[in-house]
């Protein structure tokens, strides 16, 4: 909830909303690993989910008010990323060390990047996917929770705005 508040508050506020719930997850006991994990796929999850319904809304929206250029835009964007999305979890369930041992090198020159935390956090979070992807309905709850969690945000803004006298269209 706090988090929450932060994010809806200060300007640029995921960047701020994560740390805080790293922060305060790992206060009561998560490990660090695990929560890394957990606040970077539902970030990740959060913006397939956001892209999948964009992409169901032109399929709406380009029959029902006709196309326009912004929509080819958006699409593409929104496919190179979930290209890109693909490819690291491609490469993290079945190109894992060759992933952690290019990814340590690139990193590793960075300043106070070492290494092999770097391989040590790839691995990980190999690991933690191959639990989210293999444990029966666990991926599928989380996208239906993800979809339910921007519908009703999509609900509450119409409600928000039906509210001082607006009524748009779905």
């Amino acid at each position: 909830l706090a988090s929450t508040g932060i994010n809806h508050v200060i300007p640029g506020g995921a960047a701020t909303t994560a740390a805080v719930n790293y922060r305060l997850l790992g206060r009561v006991g998560v490990p660090g690993p695990a929560l890394a994990f957990a606040l970077t796929t539902q970030a990740i999850g959060s913006a397939v989910v956001l892209q999948i319904l964009l992409w169901l809304a032109l399929l709406v929206s380009i029959p029902a008010s006709g196309f326009q250029p912004i929509y080819a835009t958006a699409a593409a964007i929104g496919a190179v990323l979930m290209i890109v999305m693909a490819a690291v979890v491609l490469g993290l369930v079945h190109g894992r060390e060759r992933l952690a041992v290019a990814a340590a090198r690139l990193l590793g020159h960075l300043p106070r990047v070492r290494e092999e935390r770097v391989e040590l956090a790839i691995r990980q979070a190999g690991a933690q996917l191959d639990v989210l992807l293999h444990t029966e309905g666990r991926l599928w709850r989380a996208f239906i929770l993800a979809m339910a969690n921007w519908l009703f945000d999509a609900a509450a803004l119409w409600m928000m705005v039906a509210a001082f006298g607006h009524r748009p269209g779905v």
